[in-house]
C-alpha cells in the first residue's frame, strides 16, 4: 500500500518540473512569443516582426502576403494597406489619376482627380432633360446621369430648362430666364400702363427731363425728374426720389421727393434739360439743371454738387452749388446742355447752347455754343466761357439741341451733334433758312469757327418740320463698331400733316466726314408716321440700349398723336430701311389710364428690375405721369 501511494506522487513531481523547464526553454522572456520566432527572447518588449510582400515596390505591402520573421525578406516591407500590389500607382493616399483605378484605396475610382489630370466639368442631371444644376464638379469622366451643360433652374422637372417652350399662365419659369411667367421682350402691341407710375399733377406736371443716377452716393440709383412748373408757379424745378424705389404701384412724386428749386422770379422752365456727372472733380455725382426760358432774363444752368441728402434751394448763394448764366434776356442759355470730355485733361466739361445770344455784342449775328472746361468750382457767365462758338444766325435760332455722340472720329475726345432749328444764315449775300444737324469733332479749344469744327452735317428745308428738334446718341444699332446718330422731325408732313419722322445715320459714315442736303440721302433707316394727323413720330426719342440682348442697340420712339391715346415704338437693331407702323417690332399703346398724348416723351432709365434688359419710361401728359415698363416682363 505504501509503495502504491508514493509512486504517483513521485511521477507528479517529475512531470511538473519538466513542464516549467519546457516553458522557460521555449519563451525565456515570457512575452508570449516562443523561440525561435522571438527576435529577442531576453526582452519581453520585443516579439516577432511582421513583413508584407511589396510586389510593386510602392512602399506598401499586401496584407495577404504576410511574413513573420525577424529579418525583412527580399521585396517585403513593414507597412501594409496596398489594395493592388501589382500597380505602383495604387496605394492609400496616392494621387487619384484619371485611369479608372482606385488609386488612393478609398473604394472609389477617379473621384477626386489630382491637379493636372485631364478633366471635364460636369453637372448632375436628375430629370434627364440635358441640363444640369448647381456649380458642378471637375471629373475624369461623366458618370451616368451627368451632363456638361448647366443652367437648369428645376432639376426635378424635365420640362424646365434653358430654351424650353414657355407655357403662359402656369406660373412656371420653363425657360429658366429668371423673368416673370411668360416673360418676354416687347412684341406686337402691348399696354403702356406700366408696372410703376411716377405721378404728378397740374401744378407739378413732371414734364421735364428724366435721369437716373446715384446722387446720394449710397449705391442706389435715384430718380431725377424735371418739372417746368412747381406748385402753382411756372419757375420749374427738379424732384429727386432717393432709391431704392418700389417696382410697382404709384408714387406721388411731390409727396415723396426732395425738391431742387432755383430762382422763382426767373420763370425759366427749370428742369427742361438735366445731365449728371462729376464736374468739380470730387468723385461725387453732380446735378446740372438748365433753366433756359425767360424774355427779361438770361437763361441759367445750375450745378448742384453731390452728394445730395435733402432738397436744395439754389437761388440762395452757398458752397453746395454754382451758377452758369447767359448774358442777355431771352438768350435761351441752357436750351441745349451736354457734358463730355471735350479736351484732353481728363476732366468732365460742359457745353451749353444759347440760340438767342447776340454774338460778342453784335446786333446782327445770333446763336452761340459756350464751352466750360472742368473742373467747375465757381460761378461763370457766357462771356467768361473757355470757348464760345458763333452759330452765325442772322436771327435768333429757334432751338439748339445737343447730344454727346461719343468719340466717332477716334481722336480720344467726345464729339457732339448740334441740332439747329430754324437756322437762318447769310450765304453769298443771300439769307437762307434751314433746319440742320452738325457733328462737331472734339478738341473744341483749337478754334471757335463752326465750319472748322464741323466734320459732318445734313441740311433740311425749314418748313416747320422741326428737323433736329431732338438729336440722340443711339448706340451701335448695326453692330459695326460705330455708334449711330438719330434725328427726329416730329412736325414733318409726308403723307399727313405733322405725321413726323425719325432718321438713323450711320456712325461709320459720319466718321468719314461729309454730309448731305437731304436726310433721306444719308440715313440708313427712316421711321415714318402715316396713320393719323398730328401723329408726331419722334416727339419722344430714347436709346435704351440692347433690349433684346442680340449685341445690337435698340431704339424707342414716341408718337403722342397716334390714335387713340398715343403710343411709342420699339425698333430692335439693326435699324435698316423704311419703317411704317405695320413694320414695327413693338408698339406700346396708351389707354384710358394713361390719357391722350402718351409717348410725348420717352426716357431710358436702364435695367431697373435687374433682369438683364434695359427698361423704358414713357410720359403721359394728360395724367402728368411717367410709366415704367419692364421690357423683359410684360
Amino acid at each position: 500500500m505504501v509503495i502504491g501511494l508514493v509512486l504517483p506522487l513521485i511521477l507528479a513531481a517529475c512531470f511538473g518540473v519538466s513542464e516549467r523547464r519546457e516553458t522557460r526553454y521555449v519563451d525565456p522572456d515570457g512575452d508570449g512569443v516562443p523561440w525561435p520566432i522571438d527576435c529577442d527572447d531576453q526582452d519581453a518588449e520585443v516579439g516577432t516582426r511582421v513583413w508584407y510582400l511589396d510586389a510593386d515596390a510602392d512602399g506598401l505591402g499586401d496584407a495577404l502576403g504576410r511574413i513573420d520573421q525577424c529579418e525583412a525578406p527580399e521585396g517585403a516591407v513593414s507597412a501594409t494597406g496596398d489594395c493592388d500590389d501589382g500597380d505602383a500607382t495604387v496605394y492609400p493616399n496616392a494621387p487619384e489619376l484619371c485611369d479608372g483605378l482606385d488609386n488612393d484605396c478609398d473604394g472609389e475610382a477617379d473621384e477626386d482627380p489630382a491637379e493636372g489630370e485631364p478633366l471635364v466639368l460636369g453637372f448632375p442631371d436628375e430629370d434627364g432633360d440635358g441640363f444640369g444644376e448647381g456649380d458642378g464638379a471637375a471629373l475624369c469622366a461623366l458618370p451616368e446621369g451627368w451632363v456638361t451643360v448647366s443652367g437648369d433652374c428645376d432639376d426635378g422637372a424635365p420640362g424646365v430648362f434653358p430654351g424650353a417652350a414657355v407655357v403662359c399662365g402656369d406660373e412656371v419659369d420653363q425657360d429658366c430666364d429668371g423673368l416673370s411667367d411668360c416673360g418676354r421682350l416687347l412684341d406686337g402691341e402691348v399696354s403702356g400702363e406700366g408696372a410703376l407710375r411716377l405721378v404728378g399733377d397740374e401744378y407739378n406736371p413732371l414734364d421735364g427731363a428724366v435721369v437716373i443716377a446715384d446722387l446720394t452716393g449710397d449705391g442706389h440709383p435715384d430718380w431725377i425728374l424735371g418739372s417746368t412748373q412747381i406748385t402753382r408757379g411756372s419757375n420749374g424745378g427738379v424732384y429727386v426720389l432717393p432709391g431704392p424705389l418700389p417696382l410697382e404701384g404709384e408714387v406721388d412724386v411731390e409727396a415723396s421727393a426732395w425738391l431742387i428749386s432755383g430762382d422763382t422770379s426767373l420763370k425759366g422752365e427749370m428742369g427742361r434739360s438735366i445731365v449728371v456727372g462729376d464736374v468739380n472733380d470730387d468723385d461725387a455725382v453732380d446735378l446740372i439743371i438748365a433753366a433756359p426760358e425767360g424774355s427779361a432774363d438770361p437763361g441759367r444752368v445750375y450745378v448742384a454738387f453731390g452728394p445730395l441728402d435733402a432738397g436744395r434751394d439754389l437761388s440762395v448763394s452757398g458752397a453746395d452749388h454754382v451758377l452758369l448764366e447767359g448774358l442777355t434776356g431771352g438768350d435761351g442759355f441752357g436750351d441745349g446742355l451736354v457734358t463730355g470730355q471735350f479736351d484732353d485733361d481728363g476732366q468732365l466739361d460742359v457745353l451749353i447752347s444759347s440760340p438767342g445770344a447776340q454774338w460778342n455784342g453784335s446786333t446782327t449775328t445770333y446763336g452761340a455754343l459756350h464751352l466750360f472746361l472742368g473742373p467747375i468750382w465757381n460761378n461763370y457767365d457766357a462771356a467768361s466761357a473757355d470757348l464760345s462758338i458763333a452759330l452765325e444766325g442772322v436771327n435768333a435760332v429757334e432751338g439748339v439741341s445737343l447730344a454727346n455722340i461719343g468719340d466717332i472720329d477716334a481722336d480720344g475726345l467726345d464729339d457732339v451733334a448740334v441740332g439747329l432749328n430754324s437756322w437762318k444764315v447769310s450765304w453769298s449775300g443771300l439769307k437762307v433758312q434751314f433746319d440742320a444737324v452738325h457733328v462737331l469733332s472734339g478738341g473744341f479749344e483749337a478754334t471757335s469757327d463752326l465750319d472748322a469744327l464741323t466734320s459732318w452735317r445734313v441740311f433740311y428745308p425749314d418748313d416747320g418740320d422741326d428737323f433736329g428738334a431732338t438729336v440722340q446718341h443711339a448706340g451701335d444699332l448695326d453692330a459695326d463698331g460705330y455708334d449711330e446718330l438719330v434725328v427726329s422731325a416730329p412736325r414733318r408732313d409726308k403723307i399727313l400733316v405733322d405725321d413726323g419722322a425719325v432718321w438713323v445715320f450711320s456712325g461709320q459714315e459720319i466718321a468719314r466726314t461729309g454730309g448731305a442736303t437731304d436726310p433721306a440721302d444719308a440715313a440708313i433707316a427712316e421711321i415714318v408716321g402715316n396713320t393719323a394727323l398730328n401723329q408726331r413720330v419722334g416727339e419722344g426719342l430714347a436709346a435704351p440700349g440692347d433690349v433684346d440682348q442680340d449685341g445690337r442697340a435698340d431704339l424707342a420712339i414716341g408718337a403722342p398723336g397716334a390714335p387713340e391715346y398715343g403710343e411709342a415704338f420699339v425698333i430692335y437693331g439693326p435699324a435698316e430701311g423704311l419703317y411704317e407702323r405695320k413694320d414695327l417690332d413693338a408698339r406700346v399703346t396708351g389707354g384710358a389710364a394713361t390719357g391722350t398724348g402718351y409717348g410725348a416723351a420717352v426716357a431710358a432709365p436702364g435695367d431697373i428690375n435687374g433682369l438683364g434688359h434695359p427698361d423704358l419710361l414713357l410720359y403721359a401728359p394728360e395724367k402728368f405721369t411717367w410709366h415704367l415698363l419692364f421690357t423683359d416682363a410684360l
